[in-house]
């Protein structure tokens, strides 16, 4: 046995350790990189990554929060999701009432007011996935601004630990606690555009025009964002925007793949393909959308 012990590692023994320990880092838990690692391996490192500059702003979130999601506990889960759905719904109904009622026949005055409400919304949308988060305990680690594929601005919430959670319902109900209190916040915008004066009801048509726009935002596939969370969650699927991209990359770099590549099937694997183009060509869209409108207010104020 010590015999066997002290030989010297096969080919195949020494390339399965490699191999796994690739797997670790691809997955996020082992942060050093291997000795001399670079070129094409860092390319394929870099594909799989959130791909989202973080400026923390409140550390240990959950501490907060307990008070208000300890009671929470108490009231069963399923009435806890029918109640937000209602809500949601109802939001739902009563901002497209307002948006369909309400005609603008010119821009409002003092629409400053838009983006500073925008600002809290999105901090409450924050807030929403947080409390989800502390009531089935696991809470969220931080909280505060972003930059999405590193020129899109949003809110963020740190939902690391939500891999703990154990039912995909739960890890659903976390992804989508944010957009459905957007909803509530878009119906609460229609009952003012329905009842206020013309003034308010103008601010309040471009306030849902703008929350129309981050609901599209927040459920699009093709971005890290909480559709697609909630997507995967609901699948069971493991980081499949960082696995395509991944994938794709060894496709044209001729790159090592992680051994969980081994099981996946033709069929499977065009997919991968097919959803990296679509992820890389909404990078690019929206890359030229930015440009082109940074330099159309440049050009106003210059």
């Amino acid at each position: 046995m010590l015999s066997e012990l002290r030989q010297p590692p096969t080919a195949a023994q020494t390339e399965r350790v490699a191999r796994l320990f690739h797997d670790i880092r691809q997955s996020g838990f082992l942060a050093e990189p291997p000795v001399g690692e670079g070129g094409r391996e860092a390319t394929a490192r870099f594909a799989r990554r959130e791909h989202m500059f973080r400026f923390p702003l409140i550390k240990n979130v959950g501490r907060y929060l307990e008070p208000v999601s300890a009671p929470l506990r108490s009231v069963p889960p399923m009435a806890l999701i029918v109640a937000w759905l209602i809500l949601a719904a109802t939001g739902v109904g009563l901002g497209v009432a307002g948006l369909t009622s309400t005609q603008v026949t010119s821009m409002p005055s003092n629409l400053w007011v838009v983006p500073l409400i925008m600002i809290v919304q999105i901090a409450v949308h924050e807030l929403a996935h947080a409390v989800v988060c502390q009531y089935l305990r696991v809470p969220a680690r931080e909280a505060g601004v972003a930059l999405m594929l590193y020129f899109l601005p949003v809110g963020y919430v740190d939902r690391t630990d939500s891999y703990r959670v154990r039912s995909r319902s739960g890890r659903v109900m976390i992804a989508m606690a944010g957009p459905l209190s957007d909803q509530i916040w878009f119906g609460a915008a229609g009952v003012v555009a329905l009842t206020a004066p013309d003034p308010v009801a103008h601010i309040a048509v471009v306030l849902m025009v703008c929350q129309i726009l981050l609901t599209v935002m927040n459920f699009n596939p093709l971005t890290p964002s909480d559709g697609y969370h909630a997507i995967t969650a609901a699948l069971g699927i493991i980081n499949m925007r960082g696995n395509a991209l991944l994938y794709a990359v060894h496709l044209v770099l001729r790159t090592p793949l992680p051994t969980n590549f081994d099981a996946k099937g033709r069929t499977e694997r065009v997919w991968l393909v097919v959803y990296a183009m679509g992820c890389l060509g909404f990078v690019a869209v929206a890359l030229v959308a930015v440009v082109r409108a940074a330099g159309a207010y440049l050009g106003v104020f210059l």
